[in-house]
């Protein structure tokens, strides 16, 4: 056994010498000898894996497995599983990191998973792209190339609290910048993690400013002839002046496919109450929906603005925009909180203004305007 042992311990020292980003990453975690598993695994804490595996595989493949598991914390896939078939995201964690490796010269142990037409996408991305019943009954590494679990409570709870999830995604975001900077210092970070890199630690932009200013600029219908703009009278000018207060309807879709967290959707929760406090529509509409409608609450000036997560399905971002068409409703402005992985409308099909926010990086909207939700 300890022969076994040794191998990994030195494909762990093959990593710190010459692939230094992902050799500092994998110092932080222990590695534990587990029989019970059939290749390799990890929370983010520790490496678990299977001597008997480890030994069969040649010290190239042992090196690239170790920077397998790597990469699934550092890409926080042991975070943001939420509610998916963690079969079926093993499997798509496995595609947006394979191909980076690759890539980056490293041999892994199974390579069955590797799609060059998936580069660059996020595990979110794919995982709607693979079919449903994806890895069912595979065990808890359907790629071969060592999986990822949930990470436990330091409490002693089976799982994580959302905050302790959250520091944990911080330690691990901190890790992550911390690895890259050394490993660029010494010319040695791969060429295909730069891009992954500059996504996850862009420079936070202020969502919640964003999202006020969209609320807040004055629509083409936002005018009014009840008070003339006083800048132009004095020149004989009777113009109409522009009027920001919501006169009409204001709606908020809210993806209930299981990709927002409880935490995301209270930070925006809070911002659009305090909009809504400030403009006074005469309806707020909110619409909950995954591949279809589940819910609509309407809500009048005065209302306590309530949201509520309902729904985990796929994800459509088409059906509310029909349930207001079949309704005949065209809202002052619309704001839609998701994940952005979904079938978007054509924008020449939707006559109001329309805000995306979306809680990754990961995913532009082809219309619209867009704020990454970061909390």
């Amino acid at each position: 056994m300890a022969a076994k042992t040794e191998k990994i311990t030195l494909a762990r020292a093959n990593l710190v010498l010459n692939n230094p980003f992902f050799g500092a990453l994998a110092l932080r975690m222990r590695l534990i000898e587990d029989s019970s598993i059939p290749t390799a695994c990890t929370d983010g804490s520790y490496i678990r894996y299977n001597p008997d595996f480890v030994n069969s595989l040649t010290n190239r493949k042992i090196v690239g497995l170790l920077a397998h598991e790597v990469m699934h914390p550092a890409m926080l896939h042991h975070t943001r599983m939420g509610s998916r078939d963690p079969e079926r995201w093993n499997i798509a964690a496995d595609y947006a990191i394979n191909g980076i490796l690759s890539d980056a010269g490293f041999e892994l142990p199974n390579d069955t998973l590797v799609n060059p037409a998936w580069k660059g996408m996020a595990a979110e991305e794919i995982y709607n792209l693979l079919p449903k019943g994806a890895g069912k009954g595979q065990g808890p590494d359907p790629g071969g190339c060592g999986g990822f679990e949930p990470p436990k409570s330091p409490n002693g709870g089976s799982q994580m609290t959302k905050s302790e999830m959250d520091e944990q995604e911080a330690v691990w975001k901190i890790a992550v910048a911390q690895a890259a900077h050394m490993a660029k210092q010494q010319g040695r970070l791969p060429a295909g993690l730069e891009r992954l890199i500059d996504d996850t630690f862009e420079p936070v932009t202020n969502w919640r400013q964003e999202l006020h200013h969209f609320c807040n600029t004055p629509k083409p219908a936002d005018v009014t002839w009840a008070r003339p703009n006083r800048r132009f009278v004095y020149q004989g000018m009777y113009l109409p002046s522009q009027d920001v207060k919501m006169t009409g309807k204001f709606c908020v879709c809210i993806d209930t496919s299981g990709s927002i967290g409880e935490k995301e959707l209270n930070e925006f929760g809070g911002e659009i109450r305090g909009i809504i406090d400030q403009l006074k529509p005469e309806e707020v509409i909110v619409i909950y929906c995954d591949a279809a409608v589940n819910r609509v609450d309407r809500f009048e000036p005065y209302d306590q603005l309530e949201l509520h997560a309902v729904g985990g399905g796929g994800t459509s971002f088409l059906p509310p925009f029909k349930w207001l068409e079949d309704q005949n409703i065209t809202p002052d402005a619309l704001v839609y909180l998701t994940d952005g992985y979904g079938d978007f409308p054509n924008e020449e099909d939707v006559p109001f203004p329309t805000l995306w926010a979306i809680n990754n990086r990961s995913v532009t909207p082809p219309w619209g305007v867009h704020v990454v939700i970061e909390v």
